[in-house]
């Protein structure tokens, strides 16, 4: 028996290859502060788990669930939007329910690549963007994401050539591993760009309410013509093991996502759609897990300031983007690793294959209690030039 070439192709998931080094270490009996992987340890507030719990015995006789999400649920993604927002969207025709966002995301291009056609996307990033490209044999571009431009992408500098054939641009704010967030007005010359070139405008706005300054805006406020943004609630209500998120935007393009699902998968359980409903009715939570962030990050960036590394607090996420003082945050992270027992993404992991925009940084999500954070920051300014 043989792999697939096109899954052979692949590259080892980073994730998976740290997770391996911190179990070895663990299993040495060292204490191992997990920093790496952006998957949010703090607990599901209690009123979700609660209404997940009526909801299983509610829906005890109900069978498969709905492809596009149960209008509960998608009703209660129209109401998140008009108050966060200020967004009037039909449930039935501008939004639909998935399988939390990676799934959407990793789809995108069987939705909407053609053969020959490319899709634009940044890098550092969230690796789901490039892989589902490669896995379902389509082509695309890369938009390396810099300080020298505020972590944006230079997408009026891209080649007339591949501008041509692109199909879709993906962009992600508050940003995943930057931690940058983009204004209104950064979103309205990127649609105004890619409606002018019958280029789908593709939001991933996992992160939207994980901000640390004003609320970050959504591209969807720039009109829903030819913009889809997705969502998710593994983050602003800490629920990612329950899978759950919505895309919401062109009505067109939640048609093809939908006839796209329905070959795919069932839908999210109703129950927990239930459960992200009530979730994103309150935003008291969602406050408050942003306010540990806050702290979290204000301690982390101080600790690795005295350990000599130039760390700047994030606009938003919970991740803080740190330059490395050898310039390989492979090396950086990995003498860490032993060092502090602190585990860290390094950028060039980040990257898509080609690509070094992330070389010379490393990634800390911030997961952990603040507790734990704040204890991983003290660890770090003590080792100081053992880092260096």
């Amino acid at each position: 028996m043989k792999a697939a070439r096109r899954l052979a192709s692949l590259e080892a998931y980073p994730f998976a290859v740290l997770e391996e080094k911190v179990a070895a270490l663990r299993a040495e009996g060292r204490d191992v502060i997990d920093l790496g992987v952006g998957s949010p340890k703090q607990p599901v507030p209690e009123f979700v788990r609660a209404t997940l719990k009526e909801a299983v015995d509610r829906r005890a006789e109900t069978g498969y669930p709905t492809y596009e999400g149960n209008l509960q649920f998608r009703r209660a993604c129209a109401d998140y939007l008009q108050r966060r927002f200020g967004l009037r969207l039909d449930p039935d025709e501008n939004i639909t329910a998935c399988i939390g966002s990676k799934e959407m995301v990793f789809h995108l291009p069987m939705a909407f690549l053609d053969d020959g056609e490319i899709a634009l996307l940044p890098t550092p990033g969230y690796s789901p963007y490039w892989r589902g490209a490669t896995l379902c044999g389509g082509r695309y571009h890369l938009m390396p994401l810099r300080a020298e431009n505020d972590w944006l992408p230079d997408f009026e500098s891209l080649p007339e050539e591949v501008v041509d054939r692109a199909a879709y641009v993906v962009v992600n704010y508050p940003n995943n591993p930057t931690g940058a967030c983009a204004d209104i007005d950064f979103y309205r010359r990127l649609a105004a760009w890619a409606r002018a070139r019958d280029i789908l405008l593709v939001s991933d706005e996992a992160y939207v309410d994980v901000y640390f300054d004003e609320p970050a805006p959504s591209a969807l406020q720039t009109g829903v013509d030819g913009t889809v943004a997705i969502f998710s609630l593994s983050k602003r209500s800490a629920m990612a093991n329950y899978r759950i998120g919505f895309a919401a935007g062109d009505p067109d393009a939640i048609a093809a996502m939908r006839k796209l699902k329905t070959n795919i998968d069932a839908g999210p359980p109703d129950f927990v759609q239930d459960a992200a409903a009530a979730a994103l009715g309150d935003e008291r939570h969602t406050a408050a897990l942003r306010g540990s962030w806050r702290r979290a990050a204000a301690a982390l960036t101080d600790g690795l300031r005295r350990a000599g590394v130039d760390a700047r607090m994030p606009e938003g996420t919970f991740y803080v983007w740190a330059p490395t003082p050898d310039g390989s945050g492979v090396d950086f992270a990995l003498r860490l690793l032993q060092t502090c027992g602190v585990v860290a993404m390094p950028g060039e992991w980040l990257c898509a294959p080609g690509d070094d925009s992330g070389a010379g940084r490393v990634r800390f999500a911030l997961v952990e209690s603040e507790e734990r954070v704040m204890e991983a920051a003290e660890r770090i300014s003590t080792a100081g030039a053992e880092l260096a």
